[in-house]
């Protein structure tokens, strides 16, 4: 037997990480310029006894925790592996072949990628001359057909190469 994918999804393009220079600290990549603080490291060493278990992959301590903080209901929060998986269960609750997905671009690399996964099509605005989102725009490009429109907070700096 042999696996089949979908065939859009051989377009795909690839992921490409920003380039490493030795010594230097990756700020498109998140990276801290110091290591895990010794919380973090402690954490980690009193949770290594625990691997042998399945992960509470809802974070229900996290979650609670957070709720107490902000003061919002538990279902007002969702938690995930980074913004890339959030974004994906976003666009995959929200979306099938039928809708589109509004965003500016350029912006998030992973925006056309899980939006092409999840099989909607892609409605873009592009930013303005200073870099920032065509709110107006973008609210102009609203269909019927556009369940969901991703805005981000920050971005960095549109890559001018491609």
């Amino acid at each position: 037997m042999t696996a089949r994918t979908r065939a859009d999804l051989e377009s795909l393009p690839g992921y490409g990480p920003g380039r490493s220079i030795p010594g230097a600290v990756k700020l498109a990549s998140n990276e801290a310029s110091a290591g895990p603080l010794p919380s973090v490291i402690a954490a980690i060493r009193d949770a290594a006894g625990g691997l042998n278990r399945y992960p509470d992959n809802g974070a229900a301590g996290l979650v609670d925790r957070l709720a107490a903080r902000l003061d919002v209901p538990p279902s007002h929060l969702a938690v995930g592996a980074g913004s890339v998986a959030l974004c994906q269960q976003l666009v995959q609750a929200t979306c099938g072949p039928t809708d589109e997905v509004l965003f500016a671009w350029r912006s998030f690399e992973a925006y056309p990628i899980i939006t092409q996964v999840v099989g909607a099509r892609q409605r873009t605005v592009p930013l303005r001359p200073d870099h920032t989102h065509d709110l107006a725009g973008m609210l102009d490009a609203i269909t019927p057909a556009t369940p969901l429109m991703l805005v981000m907070k920050t971005s960095n700096p549109p890559d001018q190469s491609t």
